[in-house]
C-alpha cells in the first residue's frame, strides 16, 4: 500500500497480523499502525474543523430536512451539570455514612454544607428540565447535509481500521504495562503525540521516538517498538526495514 494522506497529514501505514477481517481494500493486508508524522495520530486530524472534515470525506452531501427533530447540545450540557451534582453528593454522603459508622457526629457546618448541595442540585434540575430536549436541525446545524453513502462507507473503514489498529497495538502492550486494560490507549495517545527522528540507514528506516513521561510508560513502548521491529515491515512503497526504538533518557 501507499502511505495515506488525510487532511494534509501524511500517515505511516504498517502491518501487524491481527487474526481478524478487513476493513476495506486500503487495509486488506493489515492495519495504520504506530508512526504519524505532521500531526497526531488520529482521524480527523488535530486542528481540523468540522467543516474541513465534512468536505475531506462528505463532500456536499444532499440537504437534510431543517425541521427534523435532533438532540439539544444545551440540554446535553444541562444534563451532564446534574449528573456531576448528583455524583459529588452521593459521594460525600458516601464519606459521611462511614465517618457516621466511626461514630462521628455530623456537625452544623456539614448539614449547613449538604442543603446547600441539595438546593443548588434542585436548581440545576429545574434549569433541565426547562431545556428542550431537541431542537429542530436548522437550529442546531444550520446547513446541515445528509452524507452520501459511498462516502460514508469509505469514513467508516478509514475510522474501523484504525481503531482495529489501535486494539491490536494495546495487545500488543499487554504483556509489557501492568495497567494497559485501564491505560492502553491513553499511552498510545501520547505516543502517536511524541516527537521522534526519522533516519534512513542503509536498507531501514529509523523511527525513534521520545521518551514518554514516566519510566514505565517508556519502558512499555519500548517493548512495543521491539516488537513491531521484529515484523520487518517495509516502509510503503520502499524497500526501507521500518525499525521502531525510544530514544535514551
Amino acid at each position: 500500500m501507499r502511505p495515506l494522506r488525510l487532511g494534509g497529514v501524511l500517515i505511516g501505514i504498517t502491518t501487524v497480523p491481527t487474526g481478524g477481517g478487513t476493513a476495506g481494500g486500503w487495509f486488506s493486508e493489515g492495519r495504520v499502525l504506530l508512526l504519524a508524522m505532521r500531526g497526531d495520530f488520529c482521524w480527523p486530524p488535530a486542528g481540523t474543523s468540522h467543516g474541513h472534515q465534512r468536505r475531506l470525506f462528505h463532500g456536499h452531501g444532499q440537504a437534510d430536512d431543517p425541521s427534523r427533530l435532533v438532540p439539544n447540545p444545551a440540554r446535553r450540557k444541562a444534563d451532564k451539570e446534574v449528573r456531576r451534582a448528583r455524583a459529588e453528593i452521593a459521594s460525600a454522603e458516601a464519606e459521611e455514612g462511614r465517618a457516621a459508622l466511626l461514630g462521628m457526629a455530623t456537625d452544623n457546618d456539614v448539614a449547613q454544607a449538604f442543603a446547600e448541595a441539595r438546593a443548588e442540585l434542585a436548581r440545576l434540575e429545574q434549569q433541565a428540565r426547562a431545556i428542550p430536549s431537541k431542537l429542530a436541525l436548522s437550529k442546531v446545524r444550520p446547513g446541515a447535509a445528509r452524507v452520501d453513502d459511498e462516502r460514508k462507507r469509505i469514513h467508516d473503514a478509514v475510522r474501523m481500521a484504525v481503531y482495529n489498529a489501535e486494539s491490536a497495538l494495546a495487545r500488543l502492550l499487554a504483556p509489557h504495562y501492568a495497567r494497559a486494560e485501564d491505560e492502553a490507549r491513553s499511552l498510545l495517545r501520547e505516543a502517536y503525540k511524541s516527537p521522534g527522528d526519522l533516519e534512513v540507514v542503509e536498507r531501514q528506516l529509523h523511527v525513534r521516538l521520545s521518551p514518554l513521561s514516566s519510566h514505565r510508560r517508556t519502558r512499555a513502548l519500548a517493548a512495543l517498538c521491539e516488537a513491531l521491529s521484529a515484523t520487518e515491515t517495509l516502509y510503503p512503497g520502499t524497500d526501507l526495514v521500518l525499525v521502531y526504538s525510544v530514544k535514551e533518557q
